[in-house]
């Protein structure tokens, strides 16, 4: 379709950061090689049938940490096999969160992304992540990515319009878009930090319990905590049973659960993304295309995104109105004031325990020995 396109300008084909990341932990503005070359896995899929390619998958995989990085890894072969017949472009961006300003700050419409995760740890649902807190988190606004992406296809454009070069020998541009070497640098911990400070300002309305999230770089304490807190939804779809209601959260917390699990890989382990072709075109813009199409993260200011990130996800995923603040913050207090209470009682349960044991011992140690 496109090399049927007479006056097409250019060709941005959207991949992602971590398209190499089985490769190398530094991932450069170049072309890896891919697990199979796309015509034999094309091959592949057409000779064989659907058992078989369930059962070799993995080993196709090799050690590609999801099934979206592999099939990515993949496309950009097959658009470097394609470069000598088309302006085409790879754009490589990070994990996408929240808008920062455009459409609206902290339009979202993904709850399968870190977004997802966020608003589970708002409502209370989401207690334990398997992730190393001290790894770089590979992040991005979704309005900034967005520009970037338009950049990518104005350089592109203008790059095989401006060079008089024979089209075979067209150098493909790769633009990865990160985080990772701006002054724009957080942690997967520090990401969370800010969340929980801004959930305690913002809190949501339909929490279950109070916010709180911990981060456990060990998979296999991670699922025994995961397994423990799959009480607190069986409970409440319980309740919702008993006053004859649908149930809703246990068949969320599965579906996070899933996704957790399958993010594993990026949350405990750490990729250098280089952002040297996004800066160049940035550098050469004019003031006012820079206004335009401002991405540059440089000048995030941290503490204010993430608060602009929890109103988006609180509003755009959660569906909790701006209205409804104060009456959140009322329910975070009283569930607050539940869980001092329930503490108290279990200290004090524990200190009439241990004073009848200390009074009724020498009975215990004379007719028991």
């Amino acid at each position: 379709m496109a090399k049927s396109m007479k006056n097409l300008k250019a060709f941005v084909y959207v991949s992602t950061a971590y398209s190499p990341c089985s490769e190398t932990k530094f991932i450069q503005e170049e072309f890896y090689d891919p697990p199979v070359k796309p015509r034999k896995l094309l091959s592949l899929i057409d000779q064989l049938d659907d058992k078989i390619l369930k059962e070799i998958t993995p080993r196709l995989m090799k050690s590609n940490p999801d099934m979206c990085m592999f099939t990515k890894s993949i496309a950009e072969d097959l658009c470097r096999e394609k470069a000598s017949e088309l302006p085409l472009c790879i754009f490589r961006p990070a994990s996408v969160l929240p808008s920062y300003k455009e459409p609206a700050p902290g339009w979202t419409n993904n709850s399968y992304g870190v977004a997802g995760v966020l608003k589970g740890h708002g409502l209370g649902i989401t207690k334990v992540i398997c992730a190393n807190e001290s790894s770089k988190a590979c992040i991005v606004p979704g309005d900034y990515c967005t520009n970037a992406l338009i950049l990518s296809a104005y350089y592109t454009s203008k790059s095989w319009e401006s060079e008089s070069f024979d089209e075979s020998e067209f150098e493909v541009p790769i633009i990865n878009y990160s985080n990772c070497t701006t002054k724009f640098r957080v942690t997967w911990g520090s990401l969370m930090n800010e969340h929980k400070k801004s959930v305690e300002k913002y809190p949501f309305n339909d929490m279950v319990s109070l916010p709180h999230l911990r981060l456990i770089n060990n998979y296999v304490i991670y699922r025994f905590l995961a397994f423990i807190h799959l009480i607190i939804p069986d409970l409440l779809d319980t309740g919702l049973i008993l006053i004859r209601q649908n149930t809703r959260f246990k068949k969320y917390y599965h579906k996070l659960q899933r996704y957790l699990t399958a993010m594993i890989p990026f949350f405990t382990q750490e990729w250098t993304v280089t952002n040297n072709n996004i800066n160049e075109i940035w550098s050469t813009l004019s003031k006012k295309d820079k206004k335009l199409f401002y991405c540059n993260l440089d000048d995030l200011n941290t503490e204010q995104y993430f608060e602009v990130i929890t109103r988006g996800v609180r509003l755009y995923l959660a569906r909790d109105k701006e209205d409804t603040i104060r009456k959140a913050q009322q329910k975070r207090n009283t569930i607050l004031f539940s869980y001092y209470v329930g503490y108290a009682l279990l200290a004090l349960t524990l200190l009439c325990l241990a004073v009848k044991l200390y009074i009724y011992y020498p009975y215990f140690s004379y007719y028991f020995g």
